[in-house]
Order: structure tokens, then sequence, then C-alpha cells
């Protein structure tokens, strides 16, 4: 067995003090005719159990699933790198790159309503409440169903074909046919079509819906407030994606914490 990280170069320095260390890996000891390399064609066959026999062959699988994007196996090698740099590049690599937040961060925006009048507006918002509303929408609301239900041309005991009631109620056939496979309106199978009792149709135009209403395109556009470190003006960027990366451990700091680590 080897060291993959035996006689590598670990550290590259930038500018005047900054560094980009890669102090651990993931697999660390390989066989002494492999790489790190050779975890990830394990993984893509695991049903030859120790992979292929010839470098070459590992190397066109690799190719193989990097071409065609089948990127499972490539997360069975890992790198953990120590990176020192100013504070301004730290903030552009955390949201560039590889950051998870807390839900409880607060984002702060100018609403664009103030922009427009040369002023401005604070609106906070959780990263967990806008997380939630870029995927689900605003807070559901119940309403009401606009168009007429004609429920007063209804008889309660009667039983409709699609046809019928569709004319009543001035819907398409298929809309009826739609709401029936959907299971939002009961029906009785009569053959080849349906009958739709009319104390059906009543039940669902009188039941209360949740409307939600997507929040995305907006908030998207929303001006989300960035300092620059250089002239210590208030600047604008805006949010192009959030997604969730699970519950996980974090370690809560203060200004008093900081004092003491001096």
């Amino acid at each position: 067995m080897k060291d993959v990280l035996e006689n590598v170069k670990t550290e590259i320095k930038c500018l005047d003090h900054g560094f980009v260390r890669l102090i651990d890996c993931m697999p660390r000891l390989v066989e002494d005719d492999q790489t790190a390399d050779s975890a990830i064609v394990q993984a893509a066959r695991v049903s030859y159990g120790a992979g292929t026999k010839k470098t070459n062959e590992d190397r066109g699988l690799i190719r193989y699933l990097m071409r065609h994007r089948h990127s499972t196996p490539f997360e069975m090698v890992e790198f953990k790198f120590l990176c020192k740099m100013p504070i301004f590049v730290a903030r552009q690599f955390i949201r560039h790159r590889t950051a998870c937040l807390s839900g409880n961060v607060e984002l702060w925006f100018d609403e664009p309503a103030s922009l427009m009048k040369n002023k401005r507006k604070l609106k906070k918002m959780s990263i967990e409440e806008f997380y939630k509303k870029w995927h689900y929408g605003a807070k559901p609301f119940l309403a009401h169903r606009k168009k007429d239900t004609y429920i007063d041309k209804i008889d309660s005991n009667f039983e409709y074909s699609i046809a019928e009631l569709s004319s009543i109620v001035k819907r398409t056939k298929s809309y009826i046919r739609n709401m029936i496979k959907s299971g939002s309106l009961m029906a009785i199978k009569d053959g080849d079509s349906y009958k739709i009792k009319g104390e059906n149709w009543k039940n669902w135009a009188e039941k209360e819906f949740k409307h939600v209403m997507p929040c995305k395109n907006n908030l998207k556009k929303m001006q989300l407030r960035m300092c620059d470190e250089m002239t210590g003006e208030i600047l604008y960027t805006n949010i192009t994606d959030i997604w969730q990366n699970g519950k996980k451990m974090y370690l809560k700091l203060n200004s008093k914490m900081a004092i003491k680590s001096k």
C-alpha cells in the first residue's frame, strides 16, 4: 500500500500571503500500482470488485463516465483543502463555490419600488424562508372558485353523463374527464364512460382550494445587498439558485469568543 499524497506538492502560494493547501484526500491509501482514481472505477464496476487490471482501461472508463455525465462514481474521491485569502476573496469564494450557509442567516434586500425612487427600503428574509418561497411559492391561502359552477341547475340525486354535465356547467368534456382521472371529481364507471352524481359536483364546487403563488421569478429580481470591501460601498447582486444540503453540525461564534481567542 502507498500514500497517494506522498511526494506530492501539497501547497501552492498565492500572491503575498495566501495559499491553497491540500491537507487530506479520500482514498488516502491505495495499492502500489494504483492511484486514487481506482476508487472511481471500482464504484462504477461494483460487480467486478477490484475493477479492471489495466490502467488504460481505467482511464477509458473514467472518460466515458465523464462524457456521459455519470457523476456518482466520482463521489468516491474527495479532497480537503485549507485556503488562506483576504476576506473579500473569501466572500466571493463562499458565494460561487462551496459554502453551506445556515437557514437562520439573514439576507438583506432593497425593495425594487424604493430603488426606483432613489431610496432604500430594507427587507430582511432568512435563508430558510427564502428557500421555501423559491421552491414552494408563497404561503398557500384558501380561495373560492371564480368561474360559475351552476350548482343551482344541478339535481343532487341525478346521475349525469360527461356530455350532460359539461353542457350544464359550461365546461368541456375533456375538462370533466381530467377532473375524474385526477380524482378531484368522484364518478361511477359506466361501460366506457362515467356517470357523475349531482351531489359529487356540488361537493367539488363548494370546496375551498389552496392557491399557491409562485415566487421564483420575483425572487431572482430582488436586489441583495453586498459590500465592496475596498470602498465600503453598498452594491447589489442577485440570487440565481438555492438548494438544501440537509442538517449539519455547526459552531456558533460571537464577539466575546473572538476576543478570547486572540
